[in-house]
């Protein structure tokens, strides 16, 4: 399985998706209109079939935008970010929480650990099918122009626990996405900087070694 992603609900939902190669998992995203909430529910399709999507279970934490991997028989969802109004004022803050689930057994996903840092709003995935990656990504709306992270993050799927540094993106960005051809990982994303960020100039970062 070199590809392990699946982009599902991409723009509007901003969901993470990862498969099996036979079920597909589509997790969280944005309950709503462009005002919506965290969305925590996951659920599953039968690649093979046809049909409506069924209740797989829920995120330890509900957020947006996550990244997915796998390797086989477990999905993983990295980072993310969160949203919500308070008195008037639109907050987006980036996570770093990483959760997993077996794709053979429905039910809620687990805590996996951490990323090193909560620089993960619109940050991209790309795994290998070992090694799953979250690059890039900012932590505010504050910081999202001239703030985004050029770190790339790696967890073994296999084995829980917190993410490492792996490697640096060449530049830092947010809204990447990710792609990965069993070796290499290559995230792409629009040139996000202040004085171009309206641009929307593209921007290739290249491939790194999962």
């Amino acid at each position: 399985m070199p590809i392990q992603q699946m982009f599902l609900g991409a723009g509007g939902g901003f969901t993470a998706g990862t498969y099996t190669g036979t079920r597909g998992v589509i997790a969280g995203g944005q309950q709503g209109g462009s005002d919506g909430w965290n969305a925590q529910q996951m659920y599953y399709i039968t690649i093979q079939t046809t049909g409506n999507s069924t209740d797989f279970g829920n995120m330890v934490v509900g957020r947006i935008n996550a990244g997915g991997g796998s390797n086989g028989s477990r999905g993983v969802f990295l980072g993310g970010k969160r949203q919500e109004w308070y008195q008037g004022v639109h907050n987006v803050w980036g996570q770093n929480e990483i959760d997993y689930i077996t794709f053979g057994t429905t039910g809620n996903a687990t805590d996996f650990g951490n990323l090193t840092d909560n620089k993960s709003r619109e940050g991209a995935g790309a795994t290998n099918g070992t090694r799953a990656t979250r690059a890039g990504g900012c932590f505010s709306d504050q910081d999202a122009h001239g703030g985004s992270s050029n770190k790339i993050d790696y967890v073994t799927i296999a084995t829980t626990g917190n993410a490492t540094d792996l490697a640096d993106l060449l530049d830092g960005r947010h809204e990447l996405t990710g792609a990965s051809d069993g070796i290499y990982g290559y995230y792409a994303c629009l040139l996000y900087t202040s004085d171009a960020a309206d641009e929307g100039l593209g921007v290739d970062l290249g491939g790194r070694r999962i």
